[in-house]
């Protein structure tokens, strides 16, 4: 198995941040993203680590924020 890379983790402030910039609330990301509200909400007090799939959406969104439009 290979081990996680550095930028596949993203930590709760760093998802808060992501999501602020993006200019959702937690609502909307969890429809965005096909979560539940309560899994944001446990992203963003740190109970729960996001997979690295969906760090990896989120990075691309942040990068490409055009693609955001698509959805």
């Amino acid at each position: 198995m290979k081990p996680m890379r550095t930028k596949d983790i993203m930590t709760a402030d760093e998802f808060i941040h992501f999501r602020t910039i993006m200019g959702l609330d937690q609502h909307q990301i969890a429809e965005l993203l096909g979560v539940t509200y309560q899994a944001v909400y446990f992203w963003e007090n740190g109970q729960r680590s996001i997979s690295v799939t969906t760090v990896r959406l989120l990075r691309l969104f942040n990068k490409f924020p055009q693609l955001l439009r698509e959805f």
